[in-house]
């Protein structure tokens, strides 16, 4: 991954493989799926994956680290299984860290 990255022409290839087989309906759709290589914006995770996710791959009782709680949807999936997991999360903002107790 790291020498296709840094080889423009591959790089070049392995975007365009990538956009020649997403369906561009639209020009917004084309726009949106190659704006995000452009620029960063902030994005929640779903809360129904993280559930899914962690109802496949946790065990029941099971401890959940999050590195980064950010928006709180990794937390609204722990907290929304019936499977009793112990969530356990690291933000720094704490702003955000108040209101993810809130929330919570």
């Amino acid at each position: 991954m790291h020498e296709i990255f840094y080889d423009d022409e591959k790089l070049f290839q392995c975007l365009l493989y990538f956009l020649q087989r997403r369906k561009m309906n639209t020009l917004r759709t084309a726009f949106f799926c190659s704006s995000r290589y452009l620029w960063n914006a902030g994005t929640n995770f779903s809360p129904i994956r993280a559930k899914t996710i962690y109802e496949r791959f946790c065990p029941k009782n099971g401890v959940i680290y999050d590195y980064s709680a950010g928006y709180g949807g990794r937390m609204l999936g722990a907290l929304s299984s019936k499977n009793n997991y112990k969530y356990i999360a690291v933000e720094p903002n704490s702003d955000t860290y108040y209101n993810l107790l809130q929330l919570g």
